[in-house]
């Protein structure tokens, strides 16, 4: 499987365990749509070489984009004659993504593990409220904070329903854990922070290393503030929910002192000190 990721030309193939996943990115829907079934046929003789198959009743095509962009538009990939099967969301690592990135599927996924799991809580009652505060931490707020950078309720009701939660719970967790009682978004600046670090810092997958720049690799007239990032320019929703421009905005808005940390570990006690 190794050599899998080089038979492709025109796009992007990540493997996890046994399982691909191959994708690009295109204006000309018609254009991705023959780079993708090229790549796909490659990826196809490699595998009968290897005397391999792929499981097409488990394999999907997914359309990304906004609803006016997909209202009339469709995507044919075949492998060896069989067709895949388009779905509207798909699940990837734990986290169901949809072809309007809207994050619905998954944000109704996670809030119903997350009641199902307080359910267990409150019949726990008798114990401790500090018990109570650490079996949440371990089984409940993990949940909330998984992939926390990619998604965020795709709703004001749920981003509600999720910060009450989590209130409720901060007053049971112990005092010497008090960075944990932060709200939910507060963590995902947090976590978003941490990932800019990585990537800045080459401690991050490949894909991501081009994502941001210093300020005064764009311009030369920007002397001062040299770990500043340079700010994207963006004008739809996706743009401002990406993590290219979050990122950017959250590292700027912090103090030299933090970002300037030397690992990764002082940088994480220098921001929960600074924002404790």
């Amino acid at each position: 499987m190794n050599n899998l990721p080089s038979v492709v030309q025109g796009s992007q193939l990540n493997k996890y365990c046994d399982d691909i996943e191959l994708h690009c990115s295109s204006g000309d829907l018609l254009l991705a749509q023959c780079g993708l079934q090229s790549d796909m046929d490659s990826v196809d003789f490699w595998l009968r070489t290897n005397q391999l198959s792929l499981s097409v009743g488990k394999s999907h095509v997914m359309l990304i984009g906004s609803r006016q962009k997909l209202r009339d538009s469709d995507l044919c990939i075949n492998i060896s004659g069989k067709q895949f099967s388009r779905v509207p969301f798909l699940k990837y690592l734990g986290v169901y993504i949809d072809e309007n990135l809207t994050w619905q599927k998954h944000t109704q996924y996670v809030y119903q593990r997350v009641q199902s799991r307080l359910h267990c809580l409150y019949r726990l009652r008798p114990l401790s409220n500090e018990l109570l505060g650490k079996l949440y931490c371990a089984f409940v707020l993990p949940l909330l904070d998984y992939c926390d950078v990619v998604w965020s309720p795709s709703s004001v009701q749920y981003f509600k329903k999720f910060e009450r939660i989590h209130s409720k719970f901060c007053s049971l967790i112990p005092a010497t854990q008090s960075f944990l009682c932060h709200t939910l978004a507060e963590r995902r600046r947090f976590h978003t922070a941490i990932l800019v670090y990585r990537t800045l810092h080459q401690l991050s997958p490949a894909y991501l290393r081009e994502t941001f720049q210093y300020t005064t690799t764009v311009t030369s007239h920007v002397r001062r503030n040299s770990h500043r990032l340079f700010v994207p320019r963006v004008r739809t929703s996706y743009g401002k929910n990406s993590f290219y421009y979050k990122g950017t905005q959250i590292w700027n808005s912090m103090n030299a002192s933090i970002y300037t940390a030397a690992t990764l570990g002082q940088f994480k006690n220098l921001y929960k000190s600074h924002f404790s």
